[in-house]
């Protein structure tokens, strides 16, 4: 071996202990959350309203989530786009979808998503909603897939309905449908 071969290894031999000696000196700090993470998907305008409404479904959903984990979860939403939402519910940032709208948007048209919808409210008033999560987690998918109707079913979240003239919805409304 020459003299400069052996000069450029033991630098570069230098140089790689020196960046690990440093790198495992400073601490690693790993941020963790017991918040599940829920987009919201609606095509109308927002409101006061419907923001309402979204967080009352959010804390529905970590109330069925908690009764089922037996410890407190959380969920934390954010409106977002179609597109917005089916990549990062595919890339596990969100952990949920849920979609108010006719119909689910194109791009949530994802193969590994499992689907749930419901209508509630009659007549004018009636709202679709499709709740989408992944099914690679499969405990995680169980434990939305049981969640979905209860949350539904919560007082706070049926109190927080309006209907077109902006009427809190009357008390005792119910799901109408749920499923796959």
């Amino acid at each position: 071996m020459n003299v400069n071969a052996f000069f450029r290894i033991s630098f570069v031999l230098m140089l790689s202990s020196a960046s690990l000696s440093t790198a495992t000196d400073k601490p690693v700090r790993v941020d963790a959350s017991r918040d599940l993470r829920l987009a919201v998907v609606d095509a109308s305008r927002p409101s006061k309203a419907s923001d309402a409404q979204y967080a009352a479904f959010a804390d529905s959903l970590g109330e069925a989530v908690s009764k089922q984990c037996g410890s407190t979860i959380g969920v934390k939403f954010k409106r977002v786009s179609a597109d917005n939402a089916a990549f990062n519910l595919g890339t596990g940032v969100y952990d949920a979808v849920l979609v108010v709208s006719s119909a689910i948007p194109r791009p949530l048209m994802i193969a590994e998503v499992s689907r749930q919808s419901a209508i509630l409210g009659a007549g004018k008033s009636e709202k679709k909603l499709y709740f989408l999560f992944g099914t690679s987690d499969a405990a995680l998918a169980s434990l939305l897939a049981a969640s979905f109707s209860v949350a539904l079913d919560n007082q706070k979240f049926l109190d927080t309905l309006n209907d077109p003239d902006g009427h809190a919805a009357p008390a005792g409304q119910k799901l109408a449908s749920a499923g796959p």
